[in-house]
């Protein structure tokens, strides 16, 4: 019982981190329809901290509203660092923000980090978010630029 156990938890750690990659590729791509179906009809995402004051949207109609208002499809959303913690058909996850730019001139630029906080549940369709809240320290454009070293 206890392998079997083991590989429930697994593939259940598997498809949160694979619904964060979602959540990350869509609204980098500008995918209202994709955005807005990582979380659950009624799903809560707020962002806290960075420029701009909190904000918060509630609903796949808002919370889809990001990704067709992201503006220039130049960034890219990383996690990493991820701690999942499942509890039958409730999980959270914490996991570490990169906010990066992709800068022609200067290569691919962090310009801030931060921190998520998610409550996800079980769903028909697969895990989803319930409530995303993501904290952004500051801005700190240009301290940190990576560079390929191909030429």
């Amino acid at each position: 019982m206890g392998g079997e156990r083991a590989a429930c938890e697994l593939a259940d750690w598997v498809s949160i981190r694979e619904l964060t990659a979602r959540y990350n590729r869509s609204v980098d791509d500008g995918d209202v329809e994709a955005f807005a179906a990582v979380f659950t009809d009624d799903g809560v995402l707020e962002v806290l901290g960075g420029p701009g004051g909190p904000r918060r949207r509630v609903g796949r109609a808002e919370i889809g509203s990001i990704a067709a208002n992201a503006g220039p499809r130049e960034l890219v959303h990383v996690t990493t660092d991820a701690i999942v913690e499942v509890d039958g058909d409730e999980a959270t996850q914490l996991c570490t923000l990169l906010l990066c730019r992709r800068a022609p001139a200067k290569g691919v630029v962090v310009f801030t980090t931060g921190r998520y906080t998610d409550r996800l549940v079980r769903t028909p369709e697969g895990w989803r978010f319930a409530e995303r809240s993501v904290f952004l320290d500051a801005a700190n454009e240009g301290r940190m630029t990576l560079r390929s070293t191909r030429q």
